[in-house]
């Protein structure tokens, strides 16, 4: 926090973060590129999704929270720190767990797009965790396709397996009852016995706390250090599989699937 108004130490720490969240694949895809000579230079959808969502999310990210924090935390700073110290924020939510402001000072809008920026995570290959920018990217693909009455998912000219659109709901969904789950846990450990009103004030940080330690960010309000026992080993737990992968510790309980599916006869039902 004492240096969040020197671009030095702002851009050597963002860019590291940044550079740590590609992904070693992307890394070693640009750096190809760019000692190619001749011949076409083309990014794969990948790289392309990768840089694309990337930015979205630090720069969105960045302007949001300067726009909810300007009238509020951020009065008491300057124009220049206060850019330096939204784009901060947005940046290092996403892996890095640095903060250059104190996060209770954050208005609850601001703190709620910090989780959802920790719960998507940096780039699959990289250092950091979450469900990954290329899943959420995926995502709103898919979305995208169906709302528009398109059986196939296209991006960029190019169109998607079927198999990763099922993998990607099936992350992104499992990812968010996993994580309601363990967030209902944690509170029903860490809130026994505590009044009503009491309990009312702390849940944002328990939440807070649990989609830190699932995304492998490492960012808190201070709910750290009052975790019971129980609490430490469910936080312990979120963050082992945050770091493995959701889905790899998933496949490794659960049974392969048969190679001769059963299928019954169909029958529709209503949704929505």
């Amino acid at each position: 926090m004492a240096y969040r108004d020197n671009p030095l130490v702002n851009l050597t720490v963002i860019s590291l973060i940044v550079l740590g969240g590609l992904g070693f694949l992307v890394m070693k895809e640009v750096i190809d590129l760019l000692k190619q000579r001749k011949g076409r230079r083309r990014l794969s959808l990948h790289s392309r999704l990768v840089f694309l969502t990337s930015a979205l999310l630090i720069f969105g990210g960045a302007l949001i929270i300067g726009f909810l924090e300007w009238p509020t935390s951020f009065t008491a700073l300057g124009t220049g720190e206060s850019l330096w110290t939204a784009l901060f924020q947005s940046v290092t939510a996403r892996t890095a767990g640095f903060n250059s402001i104190d996060l209770n000072l954050l208005e609850v809008p601001s703190l709620f797009l910090i989780m959802f920026l920790m719960f998507v995570g940096a780039s699959p290959g990289s250092c950091g965790g979450g469900i990954k920018t290329t899943s959420l990217a995926l995502f709103v693909a898919v979305l995208h396709s169906r709302l528009k009455g398109n059986p196939h998912t296209n991006v960029y000219r190019r169109t998607l397996p079927e198999e990763a659109a099922t993998k990607v709901l099936t992350l992104v969904m499992t990812a968010l009852l996993f994580l309601a789950v363990a967030v209902f846990a944690l509170l029903a450990i860490q809130l026994q016995g505590l009044s009503a009103s009491a309990s009312r004030g702390v849940f944002l940080e328990y939440t807070f706390e649990a989609v830190s330690a699932f995304a492998t960010v490492g960012l808190s309000l201070g709910a750290t250090a009052k975790l019971l026992p129980l609490g430490k080993g469910l936080i312990i737990v979120l963050m082992f599989i945050g770091r493995v992968g959701l889905l790899t510790v998933a496949f490794a309980m659960l049974r392969r699937s048969r190679e001769v599916a059963v299928q019954y006869a169909e029958e529709n039902i209503m949704i929505g």
